[in-house]
């Protein structure tokens, strides 16, 4: 008797570390890394970009876009951020930063030229400098550790070795022990959206700082899925997300480019990908834009609609095929105005340049429903015709944060 019980803990043991690394929020301590950059885009991987890019007029346009607002920035003297007097950054001032470091960044990769690169570290240079830290604007603080990361990621093989000092650092004090301290604020507690956004922002820091801080690296980094984990019960069961469209599209973007970087990197999900809820929410995604490029303006949002590029990202699930070629779709039909300032545009390219999405002959259902925890339903009557009519139905509760008390 106590032999066999002696067995079956010993076999127990054994087993522990594999089960141990099945869960979701397992990155073995000390593991080694890639090369810089790791990001997203891997070092050696932008020739492969390139000759897809060429032969691809859809996405050879959105890359002209890039260049050319790359361009136009290099005639521009003012930062993303030094402009703006100090205590008065608003959240649209760390949007612009991050989309100046991501497209510039980008442009250096693709071209080579050396303008870009100079531009993108200054870019990086005064937003490290000049950015408000603020703790108790976690969204604010996860964007601006986004947008450093991973410009410091992209950059780094044109960095002297101080210059890297000086940004693993910043984004190390700054960043992510930012993120890790309680709040301080009580009237103001942080969102489950923004939570999401500094999830992301965790695991950017660390993946971009790992070798010169592996201790505060591997916890951000098991917090930041641990987290992520938790949070995509949101979207339980049918990818309705309760705080809006607005909300979704900040909260499903960053999640999208977090678990982009772990499957890049660790070719792991770390069961990211399990709930059912978030791997279909591209379906309320297409659903919630209503046929004149509004969207249906609930909770946490404004009525303002661009490209959505995690729809992209989603579109790589065996199941959800359909969803990146209606996106690429409808891209192609507005006109460039209409989403040029998005501030993830590079990832549009990064997450499509080695899918084949075909258009199906079936249009999306006409009639949806979207349950959880602030239930939803959309009624158009075309998906062809941009004076369709359209329906937009809300229940739940008010007490919901965001609500608003827009129930009806």
């Amino acid at each position: 008797m106590m032999k066999g019980l002696f067995f079956t803990l010993l076999l127990g043991f054994l087993c522990l570390p594999v089960f141990l690394l099945a869960q979701p929020d397992s990155v073995r301590f000390g593991v080694t890394l890639s090369e810089h950059p790791r990001l997203l885009l891997q070092k050696g991987e932008e020739q492969q970009l390139l000759k897809v890019i060429q032969a691809d007029s859809s996405l050879a346009r959105t890359h002209q876009l890039i260049i050319n607002q790359c361009d136009s920035l290099l005639l521009t003297r003012r930062t993303a951020l030094g402009s703006v007097i100090a205590q008065r950054f608003q959240h649209r001032h760390v949007r612009e930063a991050l989309r100046r470091l991501f497209v510039l960044s980008y442009a250096w990769r693709l071209t080579g030229k050396e303008a870009y690169f100079a531009r993108a570290k200054h870019e990086l240079w005064l937003t490290l400098i000049l950015a408000q830290w603020n703790r108790e604007k976690l969204d604010d603080v996860a964007e601006i550790t986004v947008a450093t990361s991973l410009a410091y990621d992209w950059l780094y093989s044109n960095l002297s070795p101080t210059e890297r000092t000086f940004v693993q650092n910043t984004i190390a004090e700054k960043g992510l022990q930012a993120i890790q301290a309680p709040r301080k604020s009580s009237w103001a507690p942080p969102t489950d959206t923004h939570k999401q956004m500094a999830s992301t922002a965790l695991a950017y820091g660390s993946l971009a700082i790992y070798e010169s801080q592996p201790l505060l690296a591997h916890k951000c980094l098991y917090q930041a899925i641990r987290s992520t984990d938790q949070l995509l019960t949101l979207y339980a069961p049918d990818g309705a997300y309760p705080y809006g469209y607005s909300a979704w599209n900040d909260a499903t973007s960053f999640t999208a480019l977090l678990i982009s970087a772990l499957q890049k990197e660790f070719k792991a999900d770390f069961g990211l990908l399990k709930p059912a809820g978030f791997v279909n929410t591209g379906v309320y995604g297409l659903q919630m834009r209503a046929p004149s490029g509004q969207c249906f303006n609930y909770g946490e949002s404004t009525p303002v609609t661009s490209v959505q590029p995690s729809l992209f990202w989603l579109a790589r699930h065996p199941n959800n095929q359909q969803l990146g070629a209606w996106e690429r779709n409808w891209l192609l039909n507005q006109p460039v105005d209409n989403w040029k300032n998005e501030a993830l545009l590079p990832a549009i390219l990064l997450w499509s340049y080695d899918q084949t999405w075909t258009l199906p002959s079936e249009q999306p259902a006409r009639v949806w429903v979207g349950n959880g925890l602030m239930p939803v339903a959309s009624l158009r009557s075309s998906w062809a015709d941009p004076h369709a009519l359209f329906l937009g139905l809300k229940g739940g509760s008010a007490s919901l944060r965001g609500a608003q008390m827009d129930v009806g």
